[in-house]
């Protein structure tokens, strides 16, 4: 047996399962206005964010290497997008985390509600990247 597809998908959800703690934390910090707690809060968020962000790339990078799991046929340039796509979430995860916590939490906040719509926009593959799935 296979245990690969459960350990990569066990990442997801064990990042998954640590978001509302740090959730629950920004919104208490956020609520007294009080920077020294808004800070660490933020800075705690877009850590948990950003290693759930990266177990992603363990699954796409898995699947690529293991095409026989998938029950139709997307091209290994997909999940090149994929990984892509997911590294790109982790860079801006971390960026904004480190603006919140050295300089302003509440415009960390506003990247970490824009990279969900980020996601959308995408989630058919990067414009313009091979890959691109059309009418999936």
């Amino acid at each position: 047996m296979d245990w690969g597809p459960y350990w990569v998908h066990l990442a997801v959800l064990f990042g998954t399962g640590l978001l509302p703690f740090p959730t629950t934390m920004v919104a208490r910090a956020m609520g007294t206005g009080n920077l020294t707690d808004e800070r660490p809060a933020v800075a705690l968020y877009a850590l948990i964010a950003t290693l759930t962000i990266s177990s992603w790339v363990l699954v796409f990078r898995y699947l690529h290497r293991h095409p026989e799991l998938l029950a139709h046929d997307d091209t290994s340039a997909f999940f090149a997008s994929e990984r892509t796509r997911s590294a790109i979430g982790a860079v801006v995860s971390v960026g904004a985390g480190l603006l919140g916590a050295l300089v302003a939490p509440k415009l960390a906040l506003a990247i970490f509600v824009l990279a969900p719509i980020f996601y959308a926009f995408t989630s058919e593959g990067l414009p313009g990247r091979p890959g691109r799935r059309h009418g999936a």
